[in-house]
């Protein structure tokens, strides 16, 4: 603990010191800050623990504005050694309205273990009166059975972002290794944010059940044709091995603003529709298909 630092910085830059060099060799902080607390006591594990007093009274933000970002930083200037933030909670009394707040829509979301899940407009979608890139989720919580993923290779922790238009565009997964046997249930919360704004909604729990009796193939569609591609605007798609259940499709630009949306009936057996989309401008395009409890994405360029 004596290597530690730790900060805490309101959204117009004013700062304090909660703790510095504290409790010298000792490990571990399981504690609530308050300044009705009292000083570390520095015994045993963890060694800051219960109502702790910070260094500087966190009245110094008392009358700043709460709405925008606030930081929690942890400095350790000294190599030999390492840690990790868990959890990092901030308990704000104010009457500050919170205005231009963002809508937002979570569902639940249900995989098979051991999989990767691209995260959908349908689980997560929060919208206002800006692009979906101004749309920011901050994570609170990290899933205890998985990670959240940016882009296949990323692996995202407390207080990384990312945006709408990230899930709009497939950037963001879900990656379990469960094992299964028996059901699982994990989490993962967030903070949503309009930064043209700074509207927000607040710790928003994404529920996720790992389902066991579901295989890894009956999330994907791997029986999708589009055509030609490239294309002048005019393309086919076709299904085959089709169910009766709806077939929803849906296009978005490079920047993930939503630019076509349609719903077709399923045939049961082959399905085929040739879409007309000679309005759009010449680019590359994201196209994404759901049908029953599976969807697929793919590139598709337009050249005029």
């Amino acid at each position: 603990m004596a290597d530690l630092t730790l900060y805490l910085e309101a959204p117009d830059d004013t700062f304090i010191t909660m703790i510095d060099g504290a409790c010298t060799s000792n490990d571990d902080i399981d504690a609530t800050f308050t300044d009705a607390g009292t000083p570390p006591g520095c015994a045993g594990i963890p060694a800051i623990t219960g109502n702790v007093a910070p260094d500087q009274p966190l009245a110094t933000f008392s009358g700043l504005p709460v709405n925008g970002n606030w930081q929690f930083y942890v400095n350790d200037p000294w190599n030999g050694d390492n840690g990790s933030i868990n959890t990092f909670r901030l308990e704000i009394c104010s009457i500050d309205p919170v205005s231009n707040v963002p809508n937002f829509v979570g569902n639940m979301i249900t995989v098979p273990g051991s999989s990767t899940y691209v995260i959908s407009i349908g689980d997560m979608n929060g919208t206002s009166t800006f692009a979906p890139t101004d749309i920011q989720y901050i994570l609170l919580e990290l899933p205890a059975l998985g990670d959240i993923v940016y882009n296949g290779v990323t692996t995202l922790g407390i207080g990384d972002t990312f945006s709408q238009q990230d899930i709009n565009t497939g950037l963001i997964s879900y990656v379990n290794t469960h094992v299964c046997g028996v059901n699982a249930n994990d989490q993962f919360r967030v903070d949503v944010l309009d930064t043209n704004t700074n509207g927000w909604v607040p710790n928003q729990t994404i529920p996720i059940l790992i389902d066991c009796a579901l295989s890894t193939d009956e999330f994907s569609i791997d029986n999708i044709s589009l055509w030609p591609n490239p294309t002048n605007g005019d393309f086919n798609i076709q299904l085959t091995n089709s169910t009766t259940d709806n077939v929803s499709v849906s296009m978005y630009d490079i920047q993930g603003r939503e630019v076509y949306t349609n719903v077709f009936e399923g045939t049961g057996g082959l399905f085929q529709k040739e879409l007309n989309l000679g309005n759009l401008s010449s680019g590359v395009y994201l196209f994404n298909i759901e049908h029953g409890n599976k969807s697929s994405t793919k590139k598709i360029i337009i050249n005029r």
